[in-house]
C-alpha cells in the first residue's frame, strides 16, 4: 500500500481534467507483462502481487480503454458515466465522485484494483483504509500521452498485447489522417458554442482537444486569440474572449453531442462563415470528451468534414481499407463454359478467371459467360466485379456463384477474408448469403443468388450504429451523426419512435418519454440497429438515454453524459471541482 501522503487528486470524468505529471510508460510485450508488478504513478505507488481479476474504474476514459484492449471482462464496477459502453449489464454502478456514498460503493466491490480519478483526499483515504490498491491516470494533452496511457493501463491489468495492438492501430489511423490533410488550407475551428453570461470552458492550446483539431487539419480559434494552458486544462472563457473568437470568423463550429440549435441565435454567431454555410458538425460527446482510443472517431469525422477533397478517393466515413484500389488484373477478361446437369443442378466450371463455377438450380443446357467489368459504383471497398450471363430461361432462377480472389488481389485490397461479401446489382446493390473459404491460392467466395446479373465481391461489414438523444424544452433530438461504416457509406437512417417512423441522420420528435430504435443501412445493403431510451423531467429538462447491443459485434451504443462545460460536469460543478483541485494542489 502507498503512504497516505501520496494521495491522488484528479477530477472525475476522463483523463482530460486530471492533474499533470504523466508517467512515461514503455510498451511491453506479453512476456514482460507478468506479476508481481510495482509502479509509481503520478500520485504514489501501486503494488500488484498478481494479475487483477476484479477491477473498478472511476473514469469513462479508463473504462473505454479497457474495453478497447479487450480487458472489459475484468471490470466488475464502474462510475455512472461509463455506461454508454456496450455489454455493461453485469457491471455494478458505483455512482460518481459527487455522491457522498461513492467511496463506500467502491469498497463494497472488494476489487483487486481501482483505476481512475478521485475528487478529494478523503475519498483516497477511504480506499487506503480499506486496503485497496488504486492507480490514478493523468491528463495527457495529446495523442502521444494517450498512447502512453493505453500502454500503462494494459500493463496494470495484464493486457500488454491488447494495449500494444490498440496503440499500433491508433498510430496508423492518425498517420493516415495527417497524411491526407497535409498541405491543406486549415479552416478556423471553434469547439463548442459559448454563450454570454454563462460559465463556458473551452479547449485552449495545450489541451488534447486542441491536438484533435489540429491533427484533423484545422486551426483552433481559441489558440488563435492567445488562450493556452500548460497543464492541459480547458479554460473558463470570458464574454469578451467569446466575442474576440467570433470576430475571427470561424469556418466550422464543432459540437459535442448537441445539434445546430445549440448555437446561439445572435448577430455575432450568425455572421460567421460556420453558420452562414451550415458548417456545424456534431461529434459523439462520450468520445470527444475522453482521452481514450475512440477519440479517433471524432478525429476522422472532423478531418473528413474539414477536408472532403482529401478523402475523395477513400471509401466511407470509417477510413475505407483498400482505398485507391486498382482495377482487378484477373488474367481473363471473358470466358464461357457449357452447363452440365447432375443431381438436378446445372453447373458450368471455369479453368481461369474471377469465377470458379456457376450453378443454376434447375436442369437445363446452354452456355454461361463470365465477363470482367470495372468495379464502378460497387459498394464498400470493391475487390472485383463481373457480369454472369446465363441462358435466358435461367436468368430469374436461383443459383450459386463461386468467385475466386487470389492472394495478390486480396493483399492489394488490404482487407481480411472474413470481411468479403458478394453483392448483386438489381437497380441497386443487395447483399447475398456469402461464405469466404480460404485456400492456398487466396479466397473462394461462395454466394447464393436469387437470379443472375452483375455481381461484385467487396469488403463490407454491418455499419457501426451510434445513437444519441438530447432534450430541449420537451423536444427530443435524435442523432445518428456518429454512426459510420468501416468500408463504405451509410445511405439510410430510419427511426422508429412509439410506432411512428422518421428518416434522416438527425430528427426531432415531441415526446415525454419512450424509446427510439435506429436502423442504419450501408451502401452494400447491410443493416444494424440500436435502441435509445429517453425520459424528460418537465421541471429540470433532464434526460437519460440508453442503448441495447445491435446485431454486429462491433456495435457501440451511445449514452450522453452531462450538459456541455467540463465533460461530465455542469458548469457549477465544474467550477467547484476546479477550485478544489487548485486548493489541494497548493
Amino acid at each position: 500500500m502507498r503512504p497516505k501522503t501520496t494521495v491522488a487528486l484528479a477530477l472525475l470524468l476522463g483523463l482530460a481534467f486530471a492533474a499533470t505529471g504523466a508517467v512515461t510508460v514503455t510498451a511491453q510485450t506479453a512476456e514482460d507483462c507478468g506479476f508481481p508488478y510495482e509502479t509509481t504513478g503520478t500520485y504514489g505507488e501501486t503494488t500488484l502481487e498478481e494479475e487483477p481479476e476484479d477491477i473498478v474504474t472511476l473514469a469513462p476514459s479508463v473504462s473505454q480503454t479497457l474495453w478497447e484492449i479487450e480487458a472489459q471482462d475484468k471490470v466488475t464496477g464502474m462510475d455512472s458515466f461509463s455506461f454508454y459502453l456496450e455489454e455493461t449489464e453485469d457491471v455494478t454502478d458505483v455512482g460518481t465522485a459527487f455522491d457522498p456514498s461513492f467511496p463506500e460503493q467502491v469498497v463494497a466491490q472488494e476489487p483487486d484494483l481501482v483505476l481512475g480519478a478521485l475528487l478529494n483526499p478523503d475519498q483516497a483515504d477511504a480506499l487506503d483504509d480499506a486496503g485497496l490498491e488504486y492507480h490514478t491516470v493523468a491528463s495527457t494533452g495529446g495523442f502521444d500521452g494517450i498512447y502512453e496511457k493505453v500502454e500503462e493501463l494494459g500493463r496494470l491489468v495484464g493486457e500488454c498485447e491488447g494495449a500494444d495492438e490498440t496503440v499500433a492501430d491508433m498510430k496508423d489511423t492518425v498517420a493516415e489522417v495527417e497524411s491526407a490533410v497535409d498541405n491543406m488550407n486549415e479552416p478556423l475551428v471553434m469547439f463548442g458554442a459559448p454563450s454570454e453570461g454563462q460559465d463556458n470552458f473551452v479547449p485552449v492550446k495545450g489541451t488534447f482537444k486542441h491536438d484533435i483539431i489540429t491533427t484533423a487539419g484545422g486551426e483552433n480559434v481559441y489558440a488563435t486569440i492567445g488562450m493556452e494552458d500548460e497543464d492541459g486544462l480547458e479554460q473558463l472563457i470570458s464574454d469578451e474572449k467569446v466575442a474576440e473568437a467570433l470576430s475571427e470568423d470561424p469556418d466550422w463550429i464543432v459540437l459535442a453531442g448537441e445539434g445546430p440549435e445549440a448555437v446561439p441565435n445572435t448577430d455575432m454567431y450568425n455572421q460567421t462563415t460556420a453558420v452562414q454555410e451550415d458548417q456545424i458538425l456534431t461529434v459523439n460527446r462520450n468520445y470527444i470528451n475522453q482521452e481514450a482510443p475512440r477519440i479517433l472517431i471524432p478525429l476522422e469525422r472532423m478531418a473528413r468534414a474539414f477536408h472532403p477533397d482529401a478523402f475523395a478517393d477513400t471509401a466511407g466515413t470509417g477510413g475505407g481499407a483498400g482505398a485507391g484500389l486498382p482495377e482487378p488484373d484477373v488474367g481473363v477478361e471473358e470466358a464461357s463454359s457449357g452447363l452440365s446437369v447432375a443431381d438436378g443442378v446445372s453447373r458450368a466450371e471455369f479453368a481461369d478467371g474471377p469465377v470458379d463455377a456457376v450453378e443454376v438450380h434447375a436442369e437445363l443446357e446452354g452456355e454461361v459467360t463470365v465477363s470482367v467489368v470495372d468495379t464502378g459504383d460497387a459498394p464498400g471497398t470493391p475487390v472485383q466485379r463481373v457480369t454472369v450471363s446465363v441462358p435466358e430461361e435461367a436468368r430469374d432462377l436461383s443459383g450459386t456463384v463461386r468467385f475466386l480472389v487470389d492472394s495478390d488481389r486480396l493483399e492489394a485490397a488490404d482487407v481480411p477474408a472474413d470481411d468479403l461479401l458478394a453483392v448483386k446489382d438489381d437497380n441497386g446493390w443487395t447483399p447475398l448469403e456469402t461464405a469466404a473459404l480460404e485456400t492456398d491460392d487466396g479466397v473462394t467466395v461462395v454466394a447464393d443468388t436469387p437470379s443472375f446479373s452483375d455481381f461484385a465481391v467487396v469488403a463490407s461489414t454491418p455499419p457501426v450504429v451510434l445513437a444519441d438523444a438530447s432534450v430541449d424544452d420537451g423536444t427530443v433530438t435524435l442523432s445518428a451523426a456518429d454512426s459510420y461504416d468501416e468500408y463504405g457509406d451509410i445511405v439510410d437512417y430510419g427511426w422508429s419512435v412509439d410506432g411512428e417512423t422518421y428518416e434522416g441522420e438527425t430528427v426531432e420528435v415531441e415526446a415525454d418519454e419512450g424509446e427510439a430504435t435506429l436502423t442504419v443501412t450501408n451502401d452494400a445493403g447491410l443493416t444494424n440497429e440500436t435502441t435509445v431510451e429517453f425520459s424528460v423531467d418537465e421541471e429540470t429538462a433532464d434526460y437519460e438515454t440508453g442503448a441495447e447491443e445491435g446485431e454486429a459485434d462491433d456495435v457501440a451504443d451511445d449514452e450522453p453524459t452531462e450538459e456541455e462545460g467540463l465533460p461530465g460536469f455542469t458548469a457549477v460543478a465544474a467550477l467547484v471541482a476546479l477550485l478544489s483541485f487548485a486548493l489541494v494542489r497548493r
